[in-house]
């Protein structure tokens, strides 16, 4: 930089100039200077390209096509946060860890947690709440009724347990459906043995005389459950879904094909 000649003086920048107008000769060697000092940056550039990325632990080395060596980068590591039991109303960020009805959950989206724990939550656009990283698995129970649902109180529906299970209030994540839709308001009772502790509820027809909203297109009719509390059952216990009690009018006129499916949970509820 010491071959580059100024006209004027700055002596906080590039000093004592000459006072004088340059020379044609003075200006050129000005340009050839700046012009070796970008051709030199250029050179290093082509020389210094990347060979090669490599990974040891949590440090990255970038190593360049002249031998350099770049590095090491320290990468980014994701930290757990453990939080202690699950919590309603209260806010949780991605990557932290959270205990919950004997399942150990990594918390995928940032979000302040409902009254009660649902492992499925999501924020309606899909993207889930929580990550099962430890636990017990699902255990759902599946039945069918094929036949007119009648209004004499027998049983439709019965599954005795093979391992410990539980349901969680709210009967989260079950699912019921009628074939064919009733016509009138049903109430299924669910039992744990000969205990009740729910029901399964079909609305029936509108006070207009039209099918409710949880009618679908094909005729068949979407139910829904009143289960207040978490039920446990252990390996013998019977879970039992009753018709109706009788009717003054007699059995529903269309209810047919009873499908439901429950959403229970290995183990012990905590």
């Amino acid at each position: 930089m010491d071959q580059i000649t100024y006209r004027t003086s700055d002596p906080t920048r590039w000093g004592t100039g000459q006072g004088s107008d340059l020379s044609a000769a003075q200006i050129d060697i000005n340009f050839w200077a700046l012009f070796s000092l970008i051709q030199a940056l250029t050179d290093h550039i082509s020389a210094g390209g990347i060979q090669s990325i490599n990974q040891v632990g949590n440090q990255l080395f970038i190593t360049l096509t002249d031998g350099a060596v770049l590095g090491p980068f320290t990468l980014p590591t994701a930290q757990w946060a453990f939080r202690g039991a699950w919590l309603p109303n209260t806010l949780y960020n991605p990557m932290d860890v959270i205990p919950s009805n004997g399942g150990l959950y990594l918390v995928l989206v940032r979000h302040t947690s409902a009254a009660t724990f649902d492992p499925n939550a999501n924020d309606g656009q899909g993207h889930s709440f929580y990550q099962l990283m430890l636990g017990p698995g699902p255990y759902d129970v599946a039945m069918f009724f094929p036949d007119r649902i009648l209004d004499d109180s027998s049983v439709l529906l019965m599954h005795v347990a093979a391992r410990s299970f539980w349901l969680p209030a709210g009967l989260t994540s079950s699912a019921a459906i009628l074939r064919v839709a009733a016509t009138d308001e049903l109430q299924l009772p669910v039992y744990k043995n000969d205990t009740p502790v729910g029901s399964v509820l079909f609305g029936g027809l509108e006070s207009d005389g039209s099918f409710g909203p949880d009618v679908q297109s094909d005729g068949s009719e979407i139910g829904t459950f009143v289960f207040t509390a978490a039920v446990q059952f252990n390996r013998g216990d019977r879970l039992i879904v009753y018709a109706p009690a009788p009717f003054s009018a007699g059995p529903d006129p269309t209810a047919q094909g009873l499908a439901v499916t429950l959403a229970g949970i290995v183990g012990a509820s905590s």
